[in-house]
């Protein structure tokens, strides 16, 4: 059972990563080599990049769902509002030869979670094409990552 309650102390969790920062920087002065160091940087900014995907995708697929753990944080009003949209998970998706449509929210947690983590990559390159924001919230989202994931290219690509 999710409270709001158990959500907050998840989120104050998270904090703690920035600790990882300072541990990363200490493993890094140990290393000798140049060698050694430039892999290390290159692990670094994996390790990164694989977190923002990988946060990016459970984000994205909590917004997607109309009844989200953080839906239940809304007033009465506004959960209604929320779940009486369009989602990207909900929209009906062409069948394959011979199948039948279907649903993302009908899919099993790993093939979606595979697709979110997917599609990340795809809004990170600027090119998410095989589901597009399906309401206005969503596509502010969209704008608010690929405006990050930009950033973040340029931050790397000046640390090279």
């Amino acid at each position: 059972v999710t409270t709001p309650l158990l959500t907050s102390f998840c989120l104050v969790r998270l904090l703690r990563l920035r600790k990882l920062n300072i541990v990363w920087g200490k493993i890094e002065e140990r290393l000798a080599s140049p060698g050694l160091h430039q892999v290390a940087s290159l692990l670094r900014v994996l390790l990164t990049m694989v977190s923002i995907c990988h946060w990016n995708a459970c984000v994205w697929w909590i917004m997607g769902k109309p009844d989200s753990m953080f839906v239940r944080l809304f007033s009465e009003e506004l959960e209604q509002s929320w779940k009486d949209m369009p989602h990207w998970t909900t929209l009906e998706r062409p069948a394959m030869p011979g199948g039948e449509p279907w649903r993302w929210a009908d899919r099993n947690i790993y093939d979606a979670y595979v697709f979110c983590c997917y599609w990340t990559l795809g809004v990170m390159r600027t090119m998410p094409a095989e589901v597009q924001p399906a309401n206005t919230v969503e596509r502010l989202y969209v704008m608010m990552f690929m405006f990050l994931a930009f950033s973040l290219f340029a931050i790397t690509l000046a640390q090279i």
